[in-house]
């Protein structure tokens, strides 16, 4: 709890509207792992998709394929944790993408994405395919 108050200050102070603050994109996906640590998972995906969605409509995306990746990482897994999986599998492809292309092949954090992704397609599988019964409860 004590890290989610610290990472809300650094959003809150971040910036104004229209400008894009990385450090506001950084702590917001932050919070979206300290909330799946807390096992939060609807407003991890919403703090990850929030971060995601400023990196959009900054149009400076693409400049920030690590950073979107660091906030993909936490959607994918509040998605797949709420059993989304097509969505949560796309999200983690792309933090995978994103971050073979942005830190290279060798990197630690693109390891962790894979994992996650390899994670996340063994569970959609269990569930019984792209969605998974869980999925189909929610529609």
């Amino acid at each position: 709890e004590a890290a989610l108050q610290a990472l809300a200050q650094v959003v809150e102070r971040a910036g104004g509207p229209g400008t894009l603050q990385p450090d506001e994109v950084r702590a917001q996906a932050l919070r979206a792992e300290a909330l799946l640590q807390l096992r939060r998972d609807g407003e991890a995906r919403v703090a990850a998709q929030a971060a995601i969605d400023r990196l959009a409509a900054s149009g400076l995306r693409p400049y920030y394929a690590a950073l979107e990746a660091d906030a993909l990482l936490p959607l994918g897994r509040a998605l797949q944790r709420e059993g989304q999986f097509e969505l949560a599998c796309a999200a983690l492809e792309s933090a995978v993408t994103l971050r073979r292309a942005s830190l290279g092949e060798r990197s630690p954090y693109l390891a962790e994405a894979r994992a996650a992704q390899a994670e996340c397609l063994a569970e959609r599988a269990r569930a019984g395919g792209a969605g998974g019964p869980r999925a189909e409860r929610r529609q």
